[in-house]
């Protein structure tokens, strides 16, 4: 045991000690009880009626009268039948619920006002209220009744023995109770019962008083400790093995048994310790020690016995072994050779892991590894005790007053920070007087003595206060706590605290350390804390923070955090420890579980505590959040098709709509020759469209109805209808609004498929690995990246963020932020929680300046916050900059290693792994790019040299929703008494959404006055709205988890658990469909719950009535278990509930249960035994057309599956629209997967219909083998298609009862021979049954050789039946190992041997059914697997040829060339003809520079948006922005490429001496020819710069004017033919014969693809600088530069145009749109904006021009040296 397991037991066995020299506090039972009580077993009726009236007897009261004991439920009316109830007389009722599960129900009635009122008073020892069910029958009894309820937890759930106990305890404290009170109980609901922990205590006491009679016989304990010295060391760990082995033989492969080594003793037992133990226990020598002693000490071996009979009740924890501690040394018996006896009952990996986990710190290692001490104080200007009292806020915001009554509040205001003060330094006299030089073991040991009994008194708490102080000291190396974190904590528990405090603590602060305080003085006075944090980073962290400090204390600490790599392993054991932390999401989520089913993952912790870190997130800007649970039912799966029937819609919607789209508007462009005239209607077409656009495209998809398939089962039709409108707009959602690094991001699972997984972006940052969006928008994501498809879910557990606190009293309630907010926020949670409030001033002042905000156009936003962010680095600063979405930082971290100059460093805070980042200090030029993760609760520290800078400087890149997020984000900085900046960096689109207009000065007082007033009606919306509707739907959750968790513990059966099933999935159902909103909730919540039951009476009375899958499922159990009349009765039910239509499982089951009722093999068997029986079987109808018919019906709803699904497969455009990349990956795999499965189970059918018809008389079962993967893989034996398949693929057939691959075969006749060796054995079987039936004591004896004799008989038999003359001998013996090791378990005691018998051979027939290799290995299944992956692999090679045809087509033009070309030049025609062949050669051949027009086409789409302003904004989040614009500027810029390809090739090929020279000239003449016209001509002369010029002329130029004039280029435009031709003329004249002999085709080809590069790069050119920089610097050009001219020529021309003006009068800032000599931080910000726009300038020209001016501009300013 490690020394953290030593001082979790020392603590322990000092616990055990003192509580045994407390008063023995054991009630007065009757000693045959007591002895129940002591060995933890339950309490039957007659022990708690005997007990019972004693204690009526004792305190006065009678029992005939005054008690009832009431069993059960249904028992209720028959014990209340003679129950008269007298007034003012107390009567006591003992329910069990269910049976022998005790509780108190007391009945009192009373006059008041002439009437009789009822009361009922409940107390269920683990703290429940009273059943429903229970309250309903009661009401019914007494219709005026009023139920109180004591819901304060004595024990366990689970813990069945203690409830007997308990409650005859409670009993007596009541009826004493009652009398001492004078009839009364108004105080019932406080009473403070007894907690189980007393009762145990008991069992403690009991143990210890026996030990001590034992100890004084001194004779009997060295007799004791000779027996247990003789004892083998090792034997309980080698019997255990042994025990295990056998146990383990029935489930291990019969691939791996071997008979003669699973029986093999010898491996367990060495000969050495078998002759040991048979001498010392075996002898038949009457001196023997284990003769001697019992018979020498009968009465101490009794009182021996009895000890270790309670122990042996006992949990293996760290108290029982505290007892056996202190057993050992009263008995005088070695204590490790005890203790091991019982960790072997938990195994050595187990052994107390929990309390390793949740030990605290060893406190020897925290006093040996304690830092120094340092020297000095921190204090440097800080502010005195009586500054930081004097910004002391108790109290809510007040209203700005001059009355009268607000002077007495200041009065009022005066005397509490008196009496604060007062506190204050009765801590600091505490601390110097007392505790000053304490050391760290003497706090320890104070805390360990103190935990549980501090009281509330200010005394108490403030030398607490004190002690704590000097912990921290001593941990920290020497720092004190700093004055406003005592004042914290004497704040929060300051008065009579009948209301939670929240507290304003700025950041910086030290709210951690706060946190802790208040926590160690809670555990203390013997309560549980839970710490709700916002991220799990931020629990870990203070989990890492504060374990020391807490382990001072002897308390533990952990997270409720979930493993990341595998979810399954969280236990729930953390909420064992005295202090946990974790996000309030977890909290929930385990509280659901918790609630609804009754499981203990919350390991019955209570909600005592609560610390809000962060409480304004939490209760404010998070107060309407909902942590739901959600789960996919069975049949849900089967969605997957209308999912894709949508997508498939969705896209030929769009398509429609581009088309009609791109009608209208050249419809428009030809009508009106009047501009205005047509920009009008242009501009109507657009309202109108925008507007409607989601509306159109769901009205195309809702008329191509995509919801009519067949194969969507019957009970999800109503379902599926209703969410249509929902499933169509969330598709819409996911296609064009929900994007990867904003919404989502892609992370991976255990098996390594991609997975979706939400980001918090908008609050926490967090990333979301377990949430499932709901209503179909998960599925139409993961269609949109081709991953595999999970279920829709449906929420049947949840609770709101208000709801779960308020599980808390409200006194309980703490809470702490840097942001409190206003007073209408402080209103809004008082009228929620009732809570007060505090605010607690700095420490040091904070030295923080905020810079103006910037706002700027959408399209250089990036671009402006990387340059605003170097301008700060060249400061010598370090930058945190935090962005609203993945997608923006990355965007933003781009630039920045674009620009990156020397000695800055990029650091991310992106995503949860990065948290790592505020561990290192943030130096000079380092960048942090963060999320929102980081915006809260984070502590970057930074270097010396940076603060003397200025600090670190914060940028946030969004507009904050409130004041309070953004002070959280500013609040990264000028921590502490620090320097630091802050500044927003705004999107123009971001001022708009809230309503600010896009002037050109735009007032940031203003922005911020409009998001707070959007704010403050938010908050009017929750507080009238919103709480009202959570405040409902959490009452009526808590409603149906009641429901739930009593029927559960009522009726735990498997049978039930499936009712259960189908009742939570109803109750989904049932809420999707009442959607309780605010404005339609108009009654109780109570009241609306009464009517959900109504509905759901059914269920509650043990029907399936909703999923006929749940039926399936309990068919298939009951199936396993031989009971074929249940199954098929739960087959009828899954029948009418779906109208046998679309349940494959069902009929296959039902085929299952014919086939059973004729079962050949069994009764050939039964026929051999008949007469030695003396049975009389009846002749069994072999009428099998039952079986066929259900198994053809399972076929055809199979082949409508496997038909939907290959044509999905075969259809080209479905393989496109998924954007699958890979065909053995996602959705793709998946549905392949799926597909052989279907083909599976059809070919399996198929050969069972084949045996059928064959011999249907004596066809049977062979076998029924799991459709697991383990056994498909076996089936499919080739390697390469394994990978076709995964556990998930299975788990879906599963869900609806396609889980079996059935064998059938013909029952073999068995040999005479046989039939009489078995008949002997068989005889003598019965024989040793009945020898043992006659005298019990050898039962065991007899029944393991009846075992053997009837397992050998049966199994021979039955092998004989199933396999011939050929048996599998290795199976039969498997079986019959398997029969005998069960020995007794199997043949019961008193059963007949008749019934035994046929017992036998159902239990041979299932094993070695279970067991069969032939089902795995016939020809007949492994033909079956070769022809499904053979029919599989067929289409898949389809399908990777579609993938590749898509994947080829994705490709520019240009690569689709060359790989054609290459195709061809390699003469692979079968390959080159499924990619199009020659016709496709010859169009990519024709519009090869295409290959660039869609780059040219993004660039043009920018022109027209930017263009069109308002239209922009407009267009920021629509399809049209994203389909309809690409598309016109795909047909403009294409038509431009064609038009001038054609005009080129057409002028040179026109030209016939051009032609002769171009075969006859050197090629190398020809393309330098080529490059001196470009050169010289191109930018100067070329028509496309005086076009671009024109179209760009007019600042506010509207969409219609730009296409017209755009049109007017590619089609009208003379001057380009003119040029054109120059063109063929200039290479004419310049070129000169030199006797070559060229292919003149392709001459010319690569004269047109270069000439086409240099005006495709001229073109891009002028509209990137048109629209990405002269746009952003036209203002402050025109502003700057007086020369009209150049400004003129920057503005329109472009920067190359500008340049040689510039250049030539050596105005080099003009270039930067800036006058001579302006300050180098705005050239150096407008040169940084120029290397952004130009970055992929392929020339690299324009850069180099800009690189030379800036450097020109450093060499020379005025300011170079400074």
């Amino acid at each position: 045991m490690d020394r953290a397991g030593i001082n979790s037991v020392r603590n322990a066995r000092q616990r055990i000690l003192d509580m045994i020299q407390t008063p023995d506090q054991t009630f007065e039972i009757h000693e045959k009880t007591i002895n129940k009580f002591l060995a933890g077993e339950i309490f039957e009726k007659e022990d708690m009626l005997e007990e019972a009236k004693k204690q009526m007897g004792t305190y006065n009261h009678d029992f005939e009268k005054q008690f009832r004991l009431i069993e059960n439920f249904e028992n209720f009316d028959v014990a209340l039948e003679d129950f008269q109830i007298e007034t003012e007389q107390l009567h006591v009722l003992v329910y069990g619920k269910p049976i022998k599960r005790w509780v108190m129900i007391c009945v009192v009635q009373e006059n008041v006002e002439e009437n009789v009122k009822t009361t009922v008073f409940y107390k269920d020892p683990c703290g429940d209220k009273i059943p429903s069910r229970l309250f309903d029958r009661l009401k019914e009894k007494y219709p005026s009744v009023e139920v109180i309820n004591n819901e304060i937890e004595q024990q366990q759930v689970d813990d069945e023995p203690s409830y007997g106990p308990s409650t005859l305890r409670n009993i007596g404290i009541l009826l004493k109770h009652w009398n001492d009170k004078k009839n009364k109980l108004s105080d019932f609901s406080t009473i403070l019962f007894p907690l189980l922990d007393d009762l145990k205590n008991q069992q403690f006491q009991f143990v210890i008083k026996e030990s001590d009679v034992l100890k004084e016989n001194k004779r009997f304990l060295e007799e004791l400790k000779g027996f247990l010295r003789e004892l083998p060391k090792d034997l309980a760990k080698q019997v255990k093995q042994y025990a295990e082995t056998l146990d383990n033989g029935s489930e291990i492969d019969i691939e791996d048994f071997r008979p003669s080594e699973n029986k093999n003793q010898k491996q367990f037992f060495s000969e050495a310790d078998i002759e040991e133990f048979q001498n010392n226990y075996e002898s038949k020598d009457q001196d023997d020690h284990g003769i001697r002693i019992e018979k020498e000490f009968p009465e101490e071996i009794n009182k021996l016995n009895n000890i270790f009979k309670i122990i042996g009740q006992m949990k293996v924890d760290k108290n029982l072994l505290a007892v056996l501690k202190t057993i050992s040394e009263k008995l005088e018996i070695d204590y490790e050779d005890l203790r091991s006896f019982y960790e072997q009952q938990i195994g050595p990996a187990e052994q107390e892991e929990s309390e390793r986990k949740l030990a605290s710190d060893d406190i020897d290692e925290i006093a040996k590894n304690l830092p120094e001490m340092r020297t000095g104080s921190e204090c440097i200007d800080c502010a005195t005790l009586d500054q930081i009292m004097a910004e002391v806020v108790i109290g809510m915001d007040k209203v700005d007053s001059t009355t009268e009554a607000d002077e007495d509040d200041d009065d009022d205001d005066d005397y509490e920070k008196n009496h604060l003060k007062a506190k204050y330094f009765a801590v600091e006299e505490a601390y110097e007087a007392v505790w000053k030089d304490s050391t760290i073991t003497d706090i320890h040991a104070w805390a360990v003595k103190t935990k549980g009994r501090l009281d509330t008194s200010e005394e108490s708490v403030c030398e607490a206060i004190a002690i704590m102080d000097r912990a921290f000291n001593l941990v920290t190396g020497g720092y004190r706590l700093r004055i406003p974190q005592i004042l914290s904590v004497i704040i929060f528990l300051h008065g009579n605290r009948v209301q939670g405090r929240l507290s304003q603590i700025k950041t910086g602060e030290g709210k951690t350390i706060i946190v802790a305080l208040l926590a160690i003085v809670k555990c203390l006075q013997g309560h549980t804390v839970d710490v709700l944090t916002s991220s799990p980073i931020l629990a870990q962290e203070g989990v890492d923070e504060t374990r020391t400090l807490l382990s001072v204390f002897g308390l533990t600490v952990a997270t409720n955090n979930r493993p990341t790599d595998d979810e399954s392993k969280y236990t729930g054991a953390c909420y064992e420890a005295d202090v946990l932390y974790g996000t309030i999401g977890n909290f929930q989520f385990d509280y659901l579980k918790e609630s609804l089913d009754g499981d203990d993952v919350r390991h019955k912790r209570k909600f005592d505590i609560v610390i809000l870190d962060e409480v304004d997130s939490m209760l404010i800007d998070n107060g309407g959040h909902v942590a739901k649970l959600a789960n996919p039912y069975p049949g849900m799966e089967c969605l997957r098709y209308v999912y894709l029937e949508i997508w498939k819609k969705l896209h030929d919607a769009e398509n429609e709509y581009v088309e009609e789209t791109q009608r209208e508007i050249q419809k428009i462009i030809d009508s009106y020759d009047d501009l205005k005239e047509a920009e009008v209607r242009y501009a109507e077409y657009e309202k109108r469209r925008l507007a409607k656009e989601r509306e159109i495209l769901k009205g195309k998809i809702r008329a191509s109805g995509p919801i009519d398939m067949s194969f969507v089962p019957e009970h999800l039709k109503t379902y599926v209808s209703s969410q249509l409108e929902t499933w169509m707009k969330n598709a819409i959602h996911a296609k064009y609004s929900c994007k990867e690094h904003k919404q989502y991001r892609f992370i991976t699972d255990k098996s390594g498929e991609k997975k979706i997984a939400p980001v918090d972006y908008l609050n926490t940052g967090v990333t979301m690995r377990n949430t499932i969006w709901s209503k179909g928008l998960h599925q139409f994501v993961q269609i949109k990246h081709n991953l595999q498809l999970t279920f829709e879910t449906l929420t049947s557990s949840f609770v709101s963020n208000i709801g779960y606190i308020k599980l808390y009293k409200s006194e309980n309630i703490y809470g702490m932020t840097g942001t409190l907010g206003s007073r209408a926020e402080q209103e809004l949670l008082s009228s929620i929680y009732d809570v007060d409030y505090a605010k607690i001033p700095t420490f040091r002042r904070k030295n923080f300046e905020e810079l103006a905000g910037i706002v700027v156009d959408d399209e250089i936003w990036a671009s402006q916050v990387a340059i605003e962010i170097l301008a700060k680095t060249d400061d010598a600063r370090a930058v945190l900059a935090i962005f609203e979405t993945q997608d923006d930082l990355f965007e933003v971290e781009h630039n920045l290693r674009i620009l990156q100059p020397e000695g800055v460093r990029i650091r991310l805070y992106s995503s949860e792994e990065h948290a790592d980042q505020t561990k290192e200090r943030a130096n000079v030029g380092d960048v942090i790019l963060a999320t929102n993760i980081a915006g809260r609760g984070t502590n970057f520290k930074t270097t010396k040299v940076v603060e003397g800078n200025g600090g670190l400087h914060v940028m946030v890149g969004f507009l904050p929703v409130n004041l309070r997020v953004e002070g959280q984000a500013f609040g990264r900085t000028s921590r502490q008494g620090n320097n630091g900046t802050a500044q927003l960096i705004l999107r123009k689109s971001e001022t708009e959404q809230i309503g600010m207009k896009g002037d050109e000065n735009i007032n940031f007082v203003a922005i911020k006055d409009k998001r707070d007033q959007l704010e403050r009606e938010r908050l009017y919306q929750i507080r009238h709205g919103l709480v009202k509707e959570l405040t409902f739907k959490d009452e009526l959750y808590r409603l149906f988890a009641d429901l739930h968790r009593e029927l559960k513990r009522n009726k735990s059966t498997e049978e039930y658990d499936y009712v259960l099933k189908d009742l939570k999935e109803f109750w989904a159902n049932w809420l999707e469909k009442k959607q309780f909103r605010s404005h339609n909730i108009d009654t109780e919540a109570s009241v609306v719950f009464e009517e959900f039951k109504k509905e759901a009476r059914s269920n509650i009375e043990g029907k399936i009535r909703h999923n006929p899958y749940y039926a399936i499922a309990l068919a298939d159990f009951f199936l396993e278990n031989g009971n074929t009349a249940k199954a098929k009765t739960y087959l009828e039910t899954a029948m009418e509930i779906s109208d046998e239509k679309n349940v494959p499982g069902a009929h296959m089951k039902m085929f299952e249960v014919y086939i059973e009722q004729a079962n050949a093999f069994y009764y050939q068997i039964l026929q051999v035994v008949e007469d030695f029986l003396k049975l009389s079987l009846a002749e069994k109808d072999p009428n099998l057309s039952g079986a066929k018919s259900s198994i053809k019906t399972a076929r055809g709803d199979l082949t409508k599956e496997i038909d939907h699904i290959e044509k999905l497969l075969d259809d080209p455009k479905f393989i496109d629209i998924i954007n699958a990349d890979e065909e053995d990956a996602g959705l793709l795999k998946h549905l392949k997967a799926r597909l052989y499965c279907l083909k599976i189970h059809c070919g399996n059918i198929d050969e069972v219909l084949k045996q059928l018809n064959q011999n249907h008389l004596k066809v049977a079962l062979e076998s029924r083998t799991p459709a697991n993967l383990k056994n498909l893989l076996v089936m499919m034996e080739k390697s390469e298609d394994r990978e076709l398949l995964s556990d998930v693929d299975i788990v879906d057939f599963e869900s609806v009862g396609m889980n079996i691959i059935y064998s059938v075969k013909t029952a073999n006749t068995i040999p005479d021979e046989l039939r009489t060796k078995s008949l002997v054995l068989i005889g003598g079987g019965v024989v040793a049954l009945g020898v043992g039936l006659v005298f019990f004591p050898i039962f065991p004896m007899m029944s393991t050789l009846a075992a053997t004799l009837l397992s050998d008989a049966v199994v021979d038999l039955a092998m004989a039946v199933l396999f011939g003359q050929k048996s599998d001998e290795t199976l039969g013996d498997y079986v019959k190992a398997n029969l005998i090791s069960m020995g007794a378990s199997m043949l019961t005691f008193g059963i007949g041997a008749i019934v035994q018998v046929v017992k036998v051979i159902k239990l041979v027939i299932k094993l070695a059914r279970k067991f069969s290799r032939n089902a795995l290995k016939s020809f007949a299944l492994k033909s079956l697997a070769k022809e499904s992956v053979k029919s599989v692999r067929q289409l898949h090679s389809r399908v990777s040829q579609r993938l590749t045809v898509v994947k080829f087509n994705r490709l520019p033009n240009r690569k689709q060339l060359a790989e054609l070309k290459r195709l061809l030049n390699s003469n692979l025609t079968k390959e080159l003809k499924n990619l199009g062949g020659m016709k496709k050669l010859e169009q990519l051949r024709k519009m090869e520079c295409r290959a660039k027009a869609k780059k040219l086409s993004e660039l043009f789409k920018e022109g027209l948006v930017k263009i069109g302003k308002e239209t922009a904004r407009k267009l920021k989040e629509t399809i049209y922005n994203d389909v309809i614009i690409p598309t016109i500027a795909r047909k403009v810029t294409g038509d431009l490429i064609d038009k001038i390809n054609a005009m080129i090739e057409e002028s040179i090929r026109s030209n016939k001496k051009l032609m002769e020279k171009l075969r006859t000239s050197d090629f190398a003449q020809i393309q330098e020819t080529v490059d001196r016209f470009a050169a010289q001509d191109l930018t100067k002369h070329h028509p496309i710069v005086n076009v671009a010029n024109k179209l760009r002329e007019k600042k506010q130029k509207k969409v219609v004017e730009f296409l017209k004039e755009a049109r007017e280029l590619t089609e009208k435009n003379a001057e380009l033919i003119r040029y054109v031709k120059g063109f063929a003329n200039y290479l004419e004249k310049h070129l000169k014969p030199a006797g070559c002999d060229n292919d003149v085709e392709d001459v010319v080809e690569k004269i047109c693809i270069t000439l086409q590069e240099k005006i495709f790069s001229l073109w891009c050119n002028i509209l990137k600088s048109n629209i990405a920089m002269v746009g952003s610097m036209a203002k402050e050009t025109k502003k700057a530069i007086k020369d009209k001219k150049i400004a003129d020529e920057v503005l329109i021309g472009g920067a190359e145009t500008a340049l040689q003006v510039v250049v030539h009068v050596h105005q080099y800032y003009a270039i930067f749109g800036l006058v001579e000599n302006a300050p180098l931080v705005d050239v150096t910000r407008q040169y940084r904006m120029l290397r952004l726009i130009y970055h992929d300038d392929p020339t690299k020209s324009q850069l180099e021009t800009f690189e030379k001016a800036y450097q020109h501009i450093l060499n020379t300013h005025p300011m170079r040296n400074i």
